[in-house]
């Protein structure tokens, strides 16, 4: 048997076949209509069994022919369905309940009982639903329900297997819910049996005819299939299958009327619900056509003015033809008496010689009057397309102002403001005049204007001063409120203060009476103890101490009077020597003085009390009266109460007693008891005369000095100090200047200092010592307060700099090949973080300060528990002395606490005769220390001088209390009166507080000009009261006390480092030592004032810290400090690194930036959001201040740093070099007149170098923002960064060669000024202008919406666009060829389909799938592109046309769907047009179409080859029609334009774009006729041709192509040579198209050589053809649509791709991406508006597409509503690319403008641009960078720009 033919009934067994359930409906009787039905009329659905299954079901029988067995059964499949889920149980149970219920089930039944039935229940359903299957059956005929239910499953075919076992154990819950399903399954095939019956029941009659014929067919094929006869089987089938199909095609036309119809009388019914009623339509309508006749009256009116000028122009014309006519009919018959005279005249050589002249002559004037015609015509032409511009420019200024009118409710005349004037103009182009363009009277209506804004300027006037008077009241109230808020701030404040000084007072008062309490209950037990021992009788010791308490007052009394007598004589001297210029005898002094002791001491030896000695002074002196109250003022209690006589005589005497400073005489030679017992007595010169220096005007003059505060610029400072800078102190006798004369045997020089070597350290002495003295040893302890304003700033720094660096790292460092240069940047920034985190720490934390106790008994004086001595230590070298003399003196006259001691050491390691002289007349209270031998090589002279003087105070191997201090004080160092009441107390807190700090201030330095930061204000204030709360030790060399123990114990002040001072803070706090710190100007000194001397004194800075880190003393090194405070020592030279790394890096940005165009960051809104919340929060720590007057001190911090980093690289240098073996030297200060002599222009050659490069990268950096279109980010923020960094130059260029005085303060606050405005604006740049990041997936899916928009035809189902719907049903082509489908061109084409811009498109959309796939799917894109593909190409396969066989019909190919004419004059949606009829126009073969069909075979190839992958089908189909298509445009050559007539045509027709007329147009015969090939009117048919040999190479390998594709190529080249040269790539020319395609697939040379020519020429904008707009667009004269630039761009990144693999022409390729990239990002926004439709900022509203302008139906769309509306769509076109506006940036959003056209091929090329830039690498910032001044881009734009 022939197998082939069983496939008749399918994959049945013979079971089935038999069993008859396969089939459809059962076999039906014929004695009843609708098969066997039971008494209630139903039918059984398993049909008519035989006898043996009346009272059971029985299986299915087996088959009785094992030959007719086809296939096997299929095996059991898996229950797909969730039967396990609660929901679908309960759904199950919903359907089976409603079934039940409706159908008279009677047994009980919930849904609470299905969840979890018995066996009962589910025996009960079952049977019911048995008997619903079969009415036959019922309980009685069944059996048991595991038997039965299967087979019943079985035979209904339920998909899915069910066992026995399940049925079985049916209750439980894991087989319920498979039999629940089941169940489920069961009703649902009962209720559709219900259904069909109920259909068939309903059905027309000759339903049982066709049943009837059905089996009849079953039965007759059966029985030739098991016979066997194959043929009569394949003849039943043919026979029955043909009427089958004849019947459906009937039934399904019928249904498709009814369905046309139902569709109808819904619409209809829609209408009428929806609508209005007829009359209101027809209203409308009327008013509508009332207004259109009123127009087009106008219109008609406008034409017959212009009819009849064109008429008269006519008969002008035809007098001018007669007149030329007459002038013709002269010429002719002169010729003809010319031509007679030439017949009869002879000729000779000469003559037909001068004739030639003579024509010459004639050809020459005729080509100049030729010439001269072109011009006027062309100066004509010009004239009409300037006045069609301004027209059109006209029009849209009035579109303009009747928007403006009309939000002004000025249109119509019956509006608000109009006063029934009419505003509304109307243009009339056809005018002859000006006056008559509009309708209005221009004068009138400009005067009405005029008035109305005069109105509404002087309203806007009156409300102005309304404002302001508001505004005032509003100031005044803010300020009352203001006031009155300082006024409950004070008194608030003044409140807190009373309550916390009564709190303290109380709080005194509760101790002072505990301990009086404690003190009397201790001497009450002490004197019972007393009198328990002794026996004492209380009366007699109270006699007793009345007795003593009677001998006190005595010698109170006494002592007053003596003390009063002292006065009177005191008052006496100075009045004598104030007053009189007489002289004083030395020995009556004398005398003087003995006779006083001798009146107190009594007559103990030495004293002679004889009465010539007590004579009064009968003289005095200046010297006198100035010592004496130099000693009154200073509050002198020395313990020996002759001392201030003894220092007075000393003092006029000019000797002092002979010491001796040497190991041996260690205490006892400056102790606190006296002089040594081996010092010479106090002797006068016998008759020595000691005559007065000091006139009464100087003494008036010291007087007001030393009483009127200083009025320098630091005077706030100095007013407590009261010492004039000019002139010495008044007590100091005049120094000699002739040599000096010493007398006695008086010994300066002091051995050299060893370190004490005693048993453990001085710590551990001091507490036995405290032991010693029966007290505990008191231990330091440190309170401070959290400061909790700078700990939010620092907090908030913290986390803004983890944000910033993650958006730097993660967000800005996209550079390409300039990403180490970003990393660099990035490394310096965080280097430079890290000490605003050391700063910061100090932020913290507040010190606890000090509440000094005053003395009661000594006003004024506060309070210690200990006899400090003071050992006050000023070393010098080469000061002069009159800087030494106010730092004596004013250590001299400082306050002591009572009970402490003071001696002044001047260390001269200068050893000046001078200064020795004038320290030995100050008498034992100052020493003179000098004769130190420098060690050769010396590096730290100050220290070894410190060291020399302790070890002489403090020999080798002494005990040192903690009572003695040591105060070191430099030689410019003037302390305040107060210094050591505020300092000494401070070493009560503790023994083991081992240092006590204060700050520094300046008697010459300007702080508002302080441009090298002398002030220090940021250390001073902010950080070293930080470093005192954590226990940070920061000495800074001057104006500080330690304990002698302390400073011995850590070896003195250290003589290894310049910066003796840090070490000695850092050696201190390593032995354990505590550190405090006053927070009070306690001295002045003397800023170095000079340029050299600054930078010099910040070297030896630096150059000491450098020094220490690099030594083994280095922080990081000494394990006996903690990891923090290692951190914390080493933020100094920290600190100077990062200075010497940052500083320079940040002034070098910008001139980096300015010459090579390189930027360190990514510019976007991550940075603008970083940089800005870090810029704030830098600046919160940096400028945190208590005091706004610390802000400009704060802020010359940062000056001082950016003038000193090439100090601190220097510095460096020359410590590394240290390590080699160099030496450092150490350089002193100069002060005084003695630093004026030193230069500084080798200091400010590095700030003046930077200065000059700033300027100039400024200047150029501005000349290149002026020039350039659009305003550069990184140029911008360059600009102001060279304003920030140049300031700092300037000031300290200025400070030297200009002023130092108020225009230097006047340029520095200009400075701060701008250093904080150039800050906030480079901030607010990145905000401004930073290159937004477009959505380049998006708009390529917006692309594929505008393509989805402009299909016509039965739209797919998925079709996105909601406001379209199916159009243009009714086209058709050649034949009656079916041409519905494809794409709507748009623009000027409207409504029609044309199919050269048709293969245009759907080559460029293949592309860009086949090149940018990836891109593609990254967007999401692809399948909506390839359905956009498959649209166009299907259509352009219908163009082509097939005939019946499915040979193509290339005869008839069709190029227009379509009358451009009449298209022309309506305005409607594309739906509306599927009643009208579409003629199409088709290429005459004869004449030829290679251009067209050559275009049409391309675009299929490259969609053949964009659907290969997805449908192979589509690609065979695709392939065929285009080698079919190639065919015919090889063999028929020729422009298919050229099948009609095209003739030049008046501009006004011409539809081009950017107001540039096309050349060609149709004849007036073919606009009749309605052909658009004017629009599309290719002059070149080989690039075509060239195209599709090449796409057809691609897509198939043969070469044979590529040979036709060579010589297309060459042919196109040398006979079409006006097409490569407009180096456009658009509809009409392919050639440079074909090229990039040739290169990427052979790689040939030539191909390359083109290509880079053609990207060169557009890039580098060489000869005419390639312009520039001022923002940067390219366009080409030839194609100057956005739609052109965007192919070429999509062109350069194909090609791109394509060389971006080899590694020569990898910078090549960037920078083609690069420019690629520049040019889409202008059409998405980079113009300052996005020119794509719904996408971006201020997109396209108003573009000229009928079905996007129309509002939904039913509403009504024409040209007057919706052409010339000036309201935007209301269908947005999104994706849509206009034409743009050509040379210029701007867009004018007016639908009626060229420039508002959106047609398909304008996306084409953009959208695989779009595509491409998904899928390109690299991002725009990588594009901004390398343009510079030095560096300039030659990748491209080199050689020659001729083509290769």
């Amino acid at each position: 048997m022939n197998n082939s033919k069983r496939k008749t009934l399918g994959g049945l067994s013979p079971a089935q076949v038999n069993a008859r359930m396969s089939l459809g409906p059962v076999r039906i009787a014929r004695e009843e209509k609708f098969g066997r039905k039971t008494l209630a009329g139903r039918p059984s659905i398993l049909g008519n069994r035989n006898n043996a299954m009346t009272n059971k079901l029985a299986p299915v029988p087996a088959p009785p022919r094992r030959s007719s067995t086809v296939s096997k059964t299929p095996g059991v499949k898996q229950d797909p369905r969730p039967s396990g889920d609660k929901t679908f149980q309960a759904n199950c149970i919903r359907r089976l309940i409603g079934y039940l219920s409706t159908h008279g089930y009677d047994q009980p039944l919930t849904p609470k009982m299905l969840a979890s039935p018995i066996k009962q229940d589910i025996t009960n359903i079952y049977h019911f639903l048995m008997h619903q299957v079969d009415p036959n059956l019922s309980p009685k005929t069944l059996g048991k329900l595991e038997d039965d239910v299967p087979v019943l499953y079985k035979r209904l075919r339920y998909p899915f297997q069910m066992s026995k076992s399940v049925l079985f154990a049916v209750g439980s819950p894991h087989t319920w819910p498979g039999v629940l399903a089941a169940l489920a399954w069961l009703t649902e095939l009962l209720l559709y049996q219900e259904k069909t019956q109920q259909v068939r029941e309903t059905m027309f009659d000759d339903r049982q005819h066709t049943e009837d014929d059905f089996f009849a067919y079953v039965s007759e094929s059966y029985s030739f299939f098991l016979a066997g006869d194959d043929a009569a089987c394949q003849a039943v089938d043919d026979r029955v299958g043909g009427e089958f199909v004849e019947q459906q095609e009937a039934a399904h036309a019928l249904a498709q009327t009814l369905q046309q119809e139902k569709e109808q009388v819904q619409k209809q019914i829609e209408e009428l619900q929806q609508g209005h009623t007829p009359l209101e339509a027809a209203q409308l309508k009327t008013a509508e056509l009332k207004g259109d006749k009123e127009k087009f009256l106008e219109h008609i009116a406008g034409l017959e003015a212009r009819k009849q000028k064109m008429q008269r122009r006519m008969q002008e014309q035809m007098g001018d033809q007669a007149s030329l006519r007459e002038q013709l009919a002269a010429c002719l018959e002169e010729n003809g008496a010319v031509r007679q005279a030439v017949a009869e005249q002879v000729y000779d050589h000469s003559d037909v010689q001068r004739m030639k002249n003579e024509r010459a002559k004639l050809e020459e004037m005729l080509a100049g009057v030729a010439a001269s015609r072109e011009a006027h015509e062309r100066g004509a032409a010009e004239q009409e397309l300037r006045c069609a511009r301004q027209l059109n420019d006209l029009e849209g200024s009035l579109q303009v102002y009747h928007s403006a009118a009309d939000r002004l409710q000025l249109i119509p005349s019956t509006a608000k403001r109009a006063n029934n004037m009419q505003f509304e103009a109307q243009l009339n182009r056809n005018a002859s005049s000006y006056a008559d363009l509009v309708n209005v009277d221009l004068k009138a209506v400009k005067s009405s204007l005029v008035h109305i804004k005069d109105a509404t300027a002087a309203r806007c006037r009156e409300l102005g001063e309304e404002e302001f008077a508001l505004r005032d009241r509003l100031d005044a109230s803010r300020h009352s409120l203001t006031e009155r808020a300082e006024e409950s701030a004070s008194l608030a404040t003044q409140v807190g203060a009373q309550e916390r000084a009564l709190a303290a007072s109380k709080d005194a008062l509760e101790r002072q009476l505990a301990q009086a309490g404690q003190e009397a209950e201790a001497v009450r037990e002490q004197l019972a103890q007393l009198q328990a021992e002794g026996g004492i009788n209380p009366a007699d010791s109270q006699q007793a101490i009345l007795s003593l308490q009677a001998k006190h007052r005595e010698t109170c009394s006494s002592n007053t009077l003596e003390l009063r007598q002292l006065k009177q004589d005191l008052d006496t001297a100075m009045d004598m020597s104030v007053s009189t210029d007489g002289v004083i005898n030395a020995r009556d002094l004398n005398d003087k003085l003995t006779s006083r002791k001798c009146q107190r001491g009594g007559g103990h030896s030495g004293c002679n009390c004889s009465a010539g000695t007590h004579k009064c002074l009968e003289g005095g002196t200046a010297e006198i009266a100035t010592v004496l109250c130099d000693q009154t003022r200073s509050h002198r209690q020395p313990k020996d109460k002759d001392a201030d006589w003894k220092l007075l005589a000393a003092k006029l005497t000019g000797t002092s007693p002979t010491r001796t400073l040497g190991p041996s005489a260690g205490l006892v030679a400056m102790g606190e008891d006296g002089p040594p017992p081996n010092s010479h007595p106090l002797s006068v010169p016998e008759g020595g005369i000691i005559r007065r220096t000091m006139s009464r005007q100087d003494e008036k003059i010291r007087r007001t000095n030393s009483r009127q505060p200083d009025a320098e610029p630091n005077g706030e400072l100095k007013k407590q100090f009261s010492i004039s800078a000019s002139a010495a102190p008044a007590s100091a006798p005049p120094v000699d200047n002739g040599t000096v004369a010493v007398d006695g045997p008086r010994q300066y020089r002091a051995a050299a200092f060893n370190a004490p070597e005693l048993e453990g350290t001085m710590k551990r002495n001091m507490l036995a010592l405290a032991n010693e003295e029966n007290r505990e040893f008191k231990p330091y302890k440190r309170k401070r307060d959290i400061n909790w304003m700078g700990a939010i700033a620092f907090t908030a720094y913290i986390l803004s700099f983890g944000f910033y660096l993650w958006i730097r790292i993660t967000k800005t460092l996209d550079l390409g090949g300039f990403l180490w240069y970003g990393w660099l940047v990035l490394v310096v920034e965080m280097i430079g973080a890290s000490t605003i985190v050391l700063y910061g720490v100090n932020l913290l934390f507040n010190p606890q300060l000090t509440v000094y106790e005053e003395d009661p008994a000594h006003p004024g004086k506060s309070v210690v528990h200990r006899p400090y001595h003071v050992r006050c230590l000023v070393p010098c070298y080469k000061e002069s002395l009159e800087i030494l003399r106010r730092t004596i003196m004013a250590l001299y006259d400082a306050h002591l606490p009572e009970g402490c001691n003071r001696t002044i050491y001047l260390l001269d390691d200068g050893k000046d005769p001078k200064k020795r002289k004038w320290v030995d007349s100050l008498g034992a209270d100052v020493v003179y220390v000098s004769g130190r031998k420098r060690a050769p090589g010396e590096m730290n002279g100050k220290s070894g001088n410190l060291n020399n003087t302790c070890a002489q105070l403090y020999p080798k191997g002494t005990f040192v209390p903690g009572t003695e201090l040591v105060a070191v004080f430099d030689a410019d160092q003037v302390a305040s009166k107060e210094f050591f009441l505020k300092t000494l107390p401070l070493f009560d807190g503790g023994d083991d507080v081992g240092m006590v700090l204060s700050p520094q201030c300046f008697h010459n330095l300007n702080t508002h000009c302080d441009i090298f930061n002398h002030s220090n204000v940021h250390f001073w204030e902010y950080m070293q009261p930080g470093y005192d709360a954590l226990g940070f030790i920061s000495c800074t060399g001057t104006n500080f006390l330690v304990r002698s123990a302390a400073f011995l114990e850590v070896g003195g002040s250290p003589t290894w480092t310049l910066t003796e001072d840090f070490a000695l803070g850092m050696e201190m706090k390593k032995y354990g030592w505590h550190c405090r710190y006053v927070q009070e100007y306690l001295a002045i000194g003397e800023a170095p004032d000079q340029i050299r001397n600054c930078y010099q004194q910040r070297s030896r800075w630096c150059k000491g810290h450098f020094q220490i880190f690099f030594s083994k003393h280095s922080p990081i090194l000494q394990t006996r400090l903690s990891w923090f405070m290692r951190i914390m020592y080493m933020s100094g030279v920290w600190s100077y690194v990062v200075g010497a790394l940052a500083t320079p890096l940040f002034i070098a940005l910008p001139i980096v930036t300015v010459f090579f165009g390189v930027f360190p960051i990514v510019i976007s809104q991550w940075a603008a959001l970083g940089l800005t919340v870090y810029f704030v929060c830098t600046n919160a720590v940096l400028y945190y201040v208590r005091s706004l007057r610390h802000i400009e001190a704060l802020w010359f911090s940062n000056v001082a740093n950016a003038l000193l980093w090439w100090t601190y690289v220097k510095a460096f240098w020359r410590a590394i070099n240290s390590i080699c073996g160099q030496k450092i030297q150490f350089k002193t200060t100069l002060k005084g007149a003695s630093m004026l002599m030193n230069s500084s222009f080798r200091d400010l050659a590095v700030p003046g170098l930077t200065f000059f490069l700033l300027l100039v990268s400024l200047i150029i950096g501005i000349v290149k923002l002026a020039q350039s279109a659009t305003i550069q980010t990184p140029l911008a923020i360059s600009v102001l960064w060279c304003v920030y960094q140049m300031i700092p130059s300037a000031l300290v260029l200025m400070y030297a060669y200009v002023s130092r005085g108020v225009m230097l303060q006047y340029a520095c606050r200009l400075g701060i000024i701008l250093s904080f405005f150039t800050g906030a604006c480079a901030v607010g740049l990145m905000w401004g202008l930073y290159p937004p990041n477009y959505d380049f997936a998006q708009v390529t899916q917006m692309s594929n919406f505008y393509y989805a928009a402009q299909k016509v035809g039965t739209l797919p189902n998925n079709n996105p666009v909601a406001w379209r719907g199916n159009a243009l049903l009714g086209e058709t082509g050649p034949l009656g060829r079916d041409m519905t489908g494809g794409f709507l061109v748009g623009g000027a084409a409207g409504n029609l389909q044309l199919s050269m811009p048709t293969a245009f498109t759907v080559s460029m959309l293949s592309w860009g799938v086949l090149a940018f796939p990836e891109g593609y799917q990254q967007a999401g894109a692809t399948q909506q592109a390839l359905e956009n593909i498959k649209w166009g190409a299907d259509w352009i396969v219908k163009a082509i046309g097939v005939g019946t066989n499915g040979t193509s019909n290339t005869s008839s190919i069709v190029y227009q769907m379509g009358n451009y004419t009449t298209d022309q004059l309506v305005w409607d949606r594309p739906e509306d047009l599927n009643g009208a009829a579409y003629p199409y126009y088709t290429v005459d073969a004869a004449i030829g179409g290679s251009d067209l069909v050559g275009a049409m075979s391309g675009a299929l190839a490259s969609a053949a080859l964009a659907w290969q992958d997805t449908d192979y089908g589509q690609y065979t189909t695709y392939m065929g029609m285009a080698t079919t298509a190639y065919a015919f445009a090889k063999k028929f050559k020729g422009l298919y334009m050229e099948s009609q007539p095209i003739m030049d045509c008046p501009t006004d027709y011409a539809d081009g774009t950017v107001g540039t007329p096309i050349s060609t147009c149709p004849s007036i015969t073919l606009q009749l006729n309605g052909s658009a090939i004017p629009l599309y009117n290719s002059t070149t048919y080989y690039d075509k041709l060239l195209w599709a040999a090449t796409w057809l190479y691609k897509a198939t390998g043969d070469s044979d192509y590529l040979q036709d594709a060579n010589d297309f190529y060459i042919m196109h080249l040398y006979s079409e040579t006006n097409g490569p040269a407009t180096l456009a790539a658009d509809w009409s020319e392919y050639f440079w198209s074909a090229n990039v395609l040739l290169a990427t697939l052979t790689d040939g040379t030539s191909y390359h050589q083109q290509v880079q020519y053609f990207l060169r020429q557009w890039i580098c904008s060489y000869g005419q053809r390639i312009v520039y707009t001022p923002m940067g667009r390219a366009w080409n004269y030839a194609s100057p649509t956005l739609g052109g630039t965007a192919n070429v761009a999509f062109l350069s990144l194909v090609y791109s791709k394509f060389v971006m693999e080899q590694d020569e022409y990898v910078q090549l390729a960037k920078r083609y991406v690069c420019w690629s990239r520049g040019q889409i990002r202008y059409m998405l926004g980079g113009a300052g508006q996005s020119l794509v439709v719904g996408f971006g900022v201020n997109p396209p509203s108003r573009v000229q597409n009928e079905a996007a302008s129309c509002q939904p139906a039913p509403a009504s769309c024409n040209k007057v509503q919706n052409e010339l509306s000036p309201n935007p769509n209301p269908n947005v076109l999104y994706g849509a690319l206009p034409a743009g506006g050509g040379f210029t940036d701007s867009y004018e959003d007016v639908r009626t403008l060229n420039s508002s056209q959106v047609q398909i091929e304008f996306n084409a090329g953009f959208q695989g641009a779009v595509a491409g830039l998904v899928q390109a690498p690299g991002a725009w910032e990588q594009c901004l960078q390398g343009y510079g001044v030095l560096t300039k881009d030659t990748t491209i734009c080199t050689g020659a720009g001729s083509p290769p």
